[in-house]
C-alpha cells in the first residue's frame, strides 16, 4: 500500500518498497502494518547507495523505537551504517513540506497505533474588499503598507490506511 504526492515531495506508506518510492525524501508511515510499512530498509538502503538526501520518515510514536531496532539488525546484516530521520508524529501539529505544502496528521482507529494525514498547500488571495479596485489603485494601497491579501490553508487530500 502506498501513493505519492510529488508536487509535496512526499510518499503515504510504502508497501514493500518499490522503485517508484526511492525520489521521495519525505515518508509518512501511518501504522507499521507489513503491507504498509516492510519497505524502509529497502528504501533507505537504496537512498543511501544512491547518495540521495537522508530521508525524513515520519510514524506513530510507538513505532519509532521498532523500526529503529529493525534498522539497527539490518546495518549489523549488511556491515553498514544507514542515514535515516525518524520522527515521531503528534496527532493536529502542522509538519512543513517541500514549497508552499505542509502535513497534518490526524487520529485513525486500527488494531494498532495508526494516523491519517492530510496535506494543505499555503495560499494567498486579494481580500474579498479590494477586488473591485484597478492595478493602480492597489498598488497605491500596497505603497501604504496596506494588507490587501489574506492567507489560508487549502485541503488538498488526506490519506488514511490504505
Amino acid at each position: 500500500t502506498s501513493i505519492g504526492f510529488p508536487e509535496a515531495d512526499v510518499c503515504f506508506d510504502v508497501g514493500q518498497g518499490l522503485p517508484f518510492q526511492i525520489p521521495f525524501p519525505t515518508i509518512l508511515i501511518t501504522h507499521g502494518h507489513m503491507d504498509h510499512a516492510s519497505g524502509l530498509p529497502y528504501l533507505i538502503a537504496m537512498k543511501n547507495m544512491q547518495s540521495q538526501p537522508v530521508p525524513n520518515i515520519y510514524m506513530p510514536a510507538e513505532l519509532v523505537p521498532h523500526m529503529t531496532d529493525i534498522m539497527k539488525i539490518w546495518a549489523k546484516i549488511d556491515q553498514h551504517t544507514y542515514s535515516f530521520n525518524f520522527f515521531k508524529v503528534e496527532n493536529g501539529r502542522d509538519y512543513p513540506l517541500k514549497g508552499p505544502y505542509f502535513f497534518r496528521p490526524f487520529p485513525t482507529y486500527h488494531r494498532v497505533p495508526s494516523h491519517g494525514y492530510t496535506i494543505y498547500e499555503k495560499k494567498k488571495a486579494l481580500k474579498a474588499e479590494y477586488k473591485s479596485l484597478s492595478p493602480s489603485e492597489l498598488g497605491s494601497l500596497r505603497k501604504q503598507g496596506v494588507p490587501l491579501e489574506e492567507h489560508f490553508n487549502e485541503r488538498n487530500g488526506s490519506y488514511l490506511l490504505g
